[in-house]
């Protein structure tokens, strides 16, 4: 199955963000837990963040088959939720607080949904970086040399600072301005999200790489 690389990060993107609404629902239904995201945060950061790089990396195309597409969309996009949601539970973990019954207008609860919403739209960002690399670093001479992508990149930052930092917009998307401690539950998700991607990629590469190590002697046989 050929796709292109932006196609692989939309249905990554797809499935974390329905992954976060409606495991959300779900949870808050089964254990009083708040959602960590409305439907109009989760549109916010497809619409405001996402939309913008990926249109540019939709001039990309992949000329390698992707017979796991479904698959790695589907995994990788139930770990952006996992990691956003894992962000939303901790940011009441670190007060020794439980999210469970409590008011949605408490300034905690914003917290910890600004922290979710952060993580969720830079994991998403990661993977695309991630995608548009192949077995190449994210961050290779590639990336810099496409002024485009690098401009939507800095687009997204700025407007993920804005939905933190600035007071229209808190109003807008029911965020609050983060502290340090809740920059450091961002990190660990988002670093996490990172770190089991490039394990995937690692093995990935390593099988394959065995598969042709194995044809070879099988010709030479």
């Amino acid at each position: 199955m050929h796709a292109s690389k932006a196609a692989r990060c939309v249905l990554a993107d797809s499935v974390a963000l329905l992954t976060v609404l409606f495991g959300g629902l779900v949870l808050s239904l089964i254990y009083h837990v708040p959602a960590p995201l409305s439907l109009l945060q989760i549109l916010g950061i497809e619409l405001l963040i996402l939309v913008y790089p990926i249109s540019i990396l939709s001039r990309t195309k992949s000329s390698a088959a992707h017979s796991h597409l479904r698959f790695e969309a589907l995994t990788f996009g139930m770990l952006a939720a996992l990691m956003a949601y894992g962000s939303f539970l901790l940011t009441f973990g670190w007060q020794g607080l439980s999210p469970v019954r409590i008011d949605t207008t408490n300034s905690l609860y914003r917290q910890a949904v600004t922290v979710a919403f952060i993580s969720l739209a830079l994991c998403q960002l990661v993977n695309l970086l991630l995608v548009r690399s192949g077995n190449r670093s994210a961050l290779n001479r590639g990336l810099w040399n496409n002024r485009q992508l690098v401009r939507s990149l800095a687009v997204a930052s700025f407007v993920l600072l804005n939905v933190v930092y600035n007071p229209v917009l808190h109003a807008a998307f029911g965020t609050t301005a983060l502290q340090p401690l809740d920059w450091l539950t961002v990190l660990i998700a988002v670093g996490s999200y990172t770190s089991f991607r490039h394990m995937q990629r690692h093995t990935h590469r390593h099988s394959c790489l065995e598969v042709v190590a194995l044809h070879r002697e099988l010709q030479e046989s």
